[in-house]
C-alpha cells in the first residue's frame, strides 16, 4: 500500500489497522479476450467488513448497525466508513442508497438515525442534554475530516450526527423529497438530532452526505 503512503494529502492515509479490518473487493466482468470492461467498479472496500467503524444500536423492537463516521470515498467506487477523512458529500439520495446497496448495507432509516443520534441516554444533542458550540463542527467554517470533533459523539461512540455533514435517511415524505437530518456545519445552535429539512431527491449540497445502517 506504499502508494496510500506517498500520497501528499496525509488525511487520505489510512491506519494499519483499518488496512488490515477492510476487504477490498474486486467486481469486474471481461470481455471474451479478457479484456476488463471498463464501467465495472473495482477495488471497493467491503463496509460490511469493517466491523470495528459499525456500532450496534439496541431498541425495544430490534437490532441494528450503524457506521461509526460518516461515509467517505478515496477515489470513484471505493467507499467506506473511516476517522480523520473528508465526508462524501454532494450525492442525490439515489446515489446514497446505492452506495449503502453497493457495500451490503441500507440507507438508515429516519427512525434509525434518531436512536442512534439520541443514545441511550436519550440526549437531544447527542453528546448532552443541551448546547455546546465547540463540540460539534456547526460554526460555519466547512466541512472536517470524520472524527476530528472528538467530543462530537453518541453515548454509542458515534461521530458527527450533529453538525459537519447534514445525513440523508429514508423516510416516507414524497416521491421527490427526502429528508437530511442532523444539521451541518452551517447550522449553529439548530443542529440537534431533531433537526430535519425537507430537499428535494434529486439535489447535491456540499453540506449533505450520509452513513449506512445494518443488519444487527
Amino acid at each position: 500500500m506504499k502508494s496510500v503512503a506517498q500520497t501528499s494529502n496525509n488525511r487520505l492515509v489510512l491506519t494499519v489497522q483499518l488496512l488490515l479490518t477492510i476487504t477490498v473487493l474486486t467486481a469486474c466482468s471481461s470481455t471474451g479476450s479478457g479484456d476488463v470492461t471498463k464501467d465495472q467498479p473495482h477495488n471497493r472496500i467491503d463496509l460490511s467488513a469493517t466491523s470495528a467503524n459499525m456500532v450496534p444500536v439496541l431498541t425495544p423492537e430490534s437490532v441494528f448497525r450503524i457506521d461509526r463516521y460518516e461515509v467517505t470515498s478515496l477515489q470513484r467506487k471505493l467507499y467506506f466508513s473511516a476517522p480523520n477523512q473528508d465526508p462524501l458529500t454532494s450525492v442525490t439520495l439515489g446515489e446514497a442508497r446505492e452506495i449503502c446497496k453497493s457495500l451490503g448495507k441500507n440507507l438508515c432509516s429516519e427512525g434509525q438515525w434518531l436512536q442512534a443520534c439520541l443514545g441511550t441516554s436519550r440526549l437531544a444533542y447527542g453528546y448532552a442534554s443541551r448546547f455546546f458550540r465547540e463540540r460539534c463542527n456547526v460554526s460555519g467554517k466547512g466541512l472536517s475530516p470524520t472524527g476530528s470533533h472528538r467530543e462530537c459523539l453518541s453515548d454509542g461512540q458515534i461521530y458527527d450526527m450533529i453538525g459537519n455533514a447534514m445525513e440523508w435517511v429514508e423516510s416516507d415524505v414524497s416521491p421527490t423529497s427526502g429528508i437530511v437530518a442532523g444539521g451541518s456545519y452551517m447550522s449553529g445552535n439548530e443542529a440537534n438530532c431533531f433537526t430535519r429539512q425537507i430537499v428535494s431527491t434529486n439535489s447535491r449540497s456540499p453540506q449533505v452526505g450520509f452513513r449506512c445502517c445494518g443488519n444487527g
